[in-house]
């Protein structure tokens, strides 16, 4: 008998990606369709009394709500003893949603920018939906040649075991999110936030998913919910991505 992979979408910080809501349907319909008994998956919104440790992959989707320090060196120990966690931020990062995601993405190498990415050649019917072809060939890749990359922030990755699969076009660029007016208020530079202050890069060529391991465990993270919406699941190549992520992460489980 194959043994079902249990996988966990957070709730408890106000997260946006809720598994069971219906416009996120082809993504769950994905997950648990008869044809995936080669690792079939059994999908959780709550952990009730289960700890994380109970669950093979993690989903952060999306924090409305600062995580504790604890809460932080819960998940870091998790993915080191061989969990599986994704991380999906939003549009202007940590900044315009009030949450500290960057505080535990930083411990696998990942900072959420405050910024969105725009594209307003190359999008579908939006520039805060940009069309992204500057993929990496890699195993999580195969299959994909186009993804739509919908109302989402870019990352900035600090360490050399982080694998930025997938990057923002040649005619694409960020604004950043205004840090004194509000939250949902950009301004039309064009770069990104380094350490400290704002890098002016012109047009940039900045990193949107990127994945990595940790001694045993693996992390894969994303600047935007939407990516996984109805609306464009099934556009371009979404679910291809997704798919083959969700693979790489139980393939030595």
């Amino acid at each position: 008998m194959v043994e079902f992979r249990k996988v966990l979408f957070t709730s408890e910080h106000y997260e946006t990606l809720k598994i069971e809501l219906p416009f996120y349907s082809a993504f769950r319909d994905l997950l648990t369709v008869p044809w995936m008994s080669f690792f079939p998956l059994e999908l959780y919104s709550s952990s009730g009394e289960m700890e994380l440790t109970d669950f093979d992959i993690v989903v952060i989707g999306h924090p409305k709500k600062p995580f504790s320090i604890d809460q932080i060196i819960e998940y870091i120990n998790y993915v080191e003893d061989g969990g599986c966690l994704w991380i999906i931020s939003g549009n202007g990062g940590d900044l315009n949603w009030s949450n500290n995601l960057s505080e535990l993405g930083k411990q696998f190498g990942i900072i959420f920018q405050s910024d969105r990415v725009i594209d307003d050649q190359n999008n579908v019917g939006k520039v805060t939906w940009p069309i992204i072809t500057d993929i990496i060939e890699d195993q999580v890749t195969l299959g994909v040649k186009r993804l739509i990359y919908p109302v989402g922030c870019s990352l900035l990755t600090r360490t050399r075991r982080m694998k930025n699969i997938a990057y923002s076009d040649d005619n694409a660029s960020v604004e950043a999110i205004n840090r004194d007016a509000s939250k949902s208020e950009f301004s039309d530079k064009t770069g990104f936030f380094g350490k400290e202050d704002w890098i002016d890069i012109g047009i940039p060529h900045v990193p949107i998913i990127a994945t990595t391991t940790v001694k045993t465990g693996k992390v894969v993270a994303i600047g935007t919910p939407n990516f996984f919406h109805d609306q464009v699941f099934r556009v371009e190549d979404n679910h291809t991505l997704i798919l083959n992520l969700f693979v790489w992460m139980i393939s030595d489980l």
